[in-house]
């Protein structure tokens, strides 16, 4: 065995996003350096159809160009449709798998052959439909699950938002997302060898639903590329820059939300102050909303340089979770941030208390025109975050915490005889 254990990593890849969506860029960045340090790193994938199969198998190869992968697989996983749809609208996970036997006894049977073919020491489920894998694989090898972020907190807080809106219509939806969410993730959370997800506070929640047994570890997202200088002279005054991929829910509700309840309080002070959202697949509400105080990019080619131009980078986040990537971007480019507390939560305290934080609409608006004031004493903040970031917000620190995990996990697996392998593995 290598000095690092051989991983094998069950994701969707989701290619049409690339590494800027936050769950690749994790996958990816912690797959390079593990591979770097002289570990194995594999990933594989469940088919979605010839096309998307094509897009992703590219995208992975790709990635294994790059060094951020030893290998990819595409797992064949064909529950029929009125399986996925009963599956679908069953809560507890037991029902779910009982109804998926078939399809997923298939599955198991390839994760097999890539265990054996690949040496695997540990199975890293990054993708939901994986997670029978703790219970079906819990005699042969350890399954650790990244939630990344837990969807039991982002469907509460879309279920608050959708009230505070009196979205009534959003209600039924968000609230049997809570429940199935909650009870997904504390079946596995109290059932697999070792959990980590991406924020502090995501962590917390799941570590609550699953009580002590095995808790949840912090593994957050690196930054790349490192923070460097940025030529003070490509700034744009009054230039306020949001980002991200505009059809997530979450920036789509922030991005229209700043732009109907704050960008208005703003310019009665600063009728200078322009909003750019800066990201791909925009949709139709918030393309209607383009006009001389707002301009809606699209993709971009260097986002880097998109967030590097602006006087102010805004998070006007008002439900979701996990960790924002896009935050520590902006302040790697150099550009001083103000959010809602939920854009900024995931960031320890000490960061936290350095940025504008505003919690409403009025207190965002203040904090945007406290920024216009006096804008050098806030950048004056930037080269000590980006310090921070520098050190602590690498992928080399990030996959040391992985290792603490891995190892942990393979210390906690039962010294049990390996069982026959098949699909009485995934007997209930």
């Amino acid at each position: 065995m290598n000095a690092l254990p051989s991983l094998l990593w069950l994701i969707d890849p989701q290619p049409q996003f690339g590494l800027r969506h936050g769950a690749a860029l994790r996958h990816f960045g912690l797959g390079g350096e593990w591979i770097a340090r002289g570990g194995e790193a594999h990933f594989a994938f469940a088919s979605a159809g010839p096309e998307a199969d094509e897009a992703s198998a590219a995208f992975l190869a790709e990635q294994c160009r790059q060094g951020r992968a030893s290998s990819v697989s595409v797992l064949r996983y064909a529950p029929t449709r009125w399986r996925r749809r009963l599956a679908h609208g069953l809560v507890h996970p037991v029902l779910t798998r009982r109804v998926l036997r078939a399809a997923q006894a298939e599955v198991l049977a390839q994760v097999e052959a890539l265990l054996r073919r690949h040496r695997v020491d540990v199975v890293l489920a990054g993708d939901r439909r994986f997670l029978f894998l703790v219970t079906a694989l819990a005699e042969r090898v350890p399954v650790v699950v990244d939630w990344i972020d837990s969807n039991a907190l982002h469907a509460l807080r879309e279920a608050r938002h959708a009230w505070g809106r009196r979205a009534w219509g959003s209600l039924p939806g968000a609230t049997w997302r809570l429940v199935h969410s909650a009870l997904q993730e504390r079946h596995y959370g109290r059932r697999a060898v070792a959990a980590f997800a991406a924020s502090a506070v995501d962590r917390d929640v799941l570590a609550r639903l699953a009580g002590s047994r095995p808790g949840c570890q912090l593994v957050e997202n690196g930054l790349h590329p490192a923070p460097g200088p940025v030529a003070a002279e490509v700034k744009q005054a009054g230039r306020l820059v949001f980002s991200g991929t505009m059809d997530y829910p979450p920036n789509h509700e922030a991005a229209v939300w700043f732009v109907d309840r704050v960008l208005p309080l703003v310019r009665r002070h600063r009728p200078e102050a322009h909003f750019v959202v800066a990201g791909q697949r925009p949709l139709p509400e918030l393309l209607r909303r383009a006009g001389p105080a707002v301009t809606v990019t699209g993709a971009v080619p260097d986002l880097r340089a998109e967030l590097a131009t602006g006087a102010l980078f805004v998070a006007p986040l008002v439900s979701g979770s996990g960790f924002r990537n896009k935050v520590v971007e902006a302040l790697a480019a150099g550009t001083f941030v103000a959010g809602t507390p939920l854009a900024l939560e995931f960031l320890p305290e000490r960061l936290r208390v350095q940025l504008l934080v505003g919690d409403g609409a009025g207190a965002l608006a203040d904090r945007v025109l406290e920024f216009f004031a006096a804008p050098a004493d806030f950048e004056a903040r930037l080269p000590a975050l980006q310090a921070v970031l520098a050190t602590e917000y690498t992928w080399p620190r990030r996959a040391d915490e992985l290792r603490n995990v891995v190892t942990a996990a393979i210390a906690r697996r039962p010294n049990r005889p390996v069982p026959a392998w098949g699909a009485a593995a995934l007997a209930l």
